[in-house]
């Protein structure tokens, strides 16, 4: 069987192994990066299937990094979890928003603060 080999980016690194948590816990191999610069770095360096982009990326950079995944690589699925963006993504190919799924999810918490999600 295949694994999802997923290169996740984000700039809080606890919110980032957070994420790389769920993703592998899902069965994908994990390649993270704090910085566009160092994403750019390890996508030049090996193919992946997937690539989550957190929140706490700001939208040029979104833009420009999902620009150039999709030059060298079309099919490559760019993902952005968010919990602040009203609708999708206009850089990327789909956007999970965390508000929507919290409600889904039983919980004896209190819903995640909206600076802080990548999960």
């Amino acid at each position: 069987m295949h694994r999802i080999v997923t290169l996740a980016v984000g700039s809080d690194s606890p919110l980032l192994e957070t994420c790389n948590q769920v993703l592998r816990s899902d069965g994908h191999t994990v390649v993270s990066a704090l910085s566009i610069e160092q994403a750019s770095k390890e996508f030049a360096a090996r193919d992946f299937d997937l690539v989550v982009l957190c929140h706490s990326i700001p939208e040029q950079e979104r833009e420009r990094f999902t620009k150039a995944i999709h030059s060298r690589t079309p099919n490559t699925l760019v993902v952005l979890v968010s919990q602040r963006l009203a609708g999708k993504d206009p850089f990327t190919d789909a956007t999970v928003d965390l508000r929507k799924r919290a409600k889904n999810i039983p919980s004896n918490t209190e819903e995640p603060d909206n600076d802080a999600a990548c999960a």
